[in-house]
């Protein structure tokens, strides 16, 4: 059986904050990691960031830049409706 844990970062804690990351990992019960992944999300003059949050998550400006190309979905499932 596989487990997923996931976890976010985010630029405040206010409904109108922006996500900075989202990571996940499956694992199985002895938590054998069998497969990781950790998605940066950034557009410049668009997405929100605080010194605050900084401080808690270590996403620098400088380092998230890095990601401002669009992100590839590829990779994940959306809902059709």
């Amino acid at each position: 059986m596989l487990f997923t844990y996931y976890d976010t970062e985010t630029s405040g804690l206010s409904m109108n904050d922006d996500v900075l990351s989202f990571s996940y990992m499956l694992a199985d019960e002895n938590v054998r990691v069998e497969k990781a992944e950790t998605l940066y999300f950034w557009k410049e003059g668009v997405t929100k960031w605080s010194q605050e949050a900084y401080e808690v998550n270590g996403l620098s400006k400088e380092f998230l830049r890095q990601y401002a190309d669009p992100v590839s979905y590829t990779h994940l499932t959306l809902p059709t409706t």
